[in-house]
């Protein structure tokens, strides 16, 4: 998206009561540095509760690291952790962060899906999954679809909100890097 103009680093420590008041801190700085419609305040108040409630829920480290990165053509949000890798199940079965890209048609698995819509994922390499939401017209998947919606239903969330939406794992490093883009105009 371009070199960033403004960066700044925040730290959750994955506690309950830090959630809130760290999420209002991050929109403030946001907020204090361009200027966003209602729409865009609501994405950014989404997206950030949906990633911390995720870091405080599954990565089982003490602490998260959150990067704001503000340019000229908007924003990345990066949450980043030493937790276990994403994994997710789907009809070549758990699937791991270091998939077997023969397993996925065209690079794409089914991720979600319910009545109104379908969580994909795009492998973009080894390590690196795109996410993605279709509308549904038809009910996707079946049960195991339903199995995972109270795992996967933030996911939803935050690629619904997002224009771009990738998790990178780093093996050597042992980071998950969830990496929010939202474009809008930095002044």
């Amino acid at each position: 998206m371009g070199e960033a103009n403004v960066r700044k680093q925040f730290l959750f420590t994955n506690r309950a009561d830090d959630l809130y008041p760290l999420l209002t801190t991050i929109i403030s700085f946001i907020v204090g540095e361009i200027e966003v419609t209602d729409d865009i305040e609501f994405k950014l108040k989404v997206i950030l509760m949906e990633l911390l409630t995720n870091s405080l829920k599954h990565s089982g480290t003490e602490e998260a690291a959150i990067e704001v990165a503000l340019n000229a053509n908007g924003f990345v949000i990066t949450k980043c952790d030493s937790g276990k890798p994403l994994q997710f199940n789907s009809d070549a079965g758990e699937l791991a962060l270091s998939v077997n890209q023969s397993y996925l048609e065209n690079n794409v698995f089914d991720i979600y899906g319910d009545t109104t819509c379908s969580l994909k994922g795009r492998v973009n390499s080894a390590h690196g999954i795109s996410f993605f939401v279709v509308d549904n017209d038809e009910p996707a998947g079946g049960e195991e679809f339903k199995k995972q919606l109270v795992e996967h239903y933030g996911l939803i969330i935050i690629a619904k909100a997002a224009d771009k939406f990738e998790y990178r794992f780093d093996r050597n490093k042992n980071v998950n890097k969830f990496i929010i883009t939202i474009f809008t105009p930095y002044r």
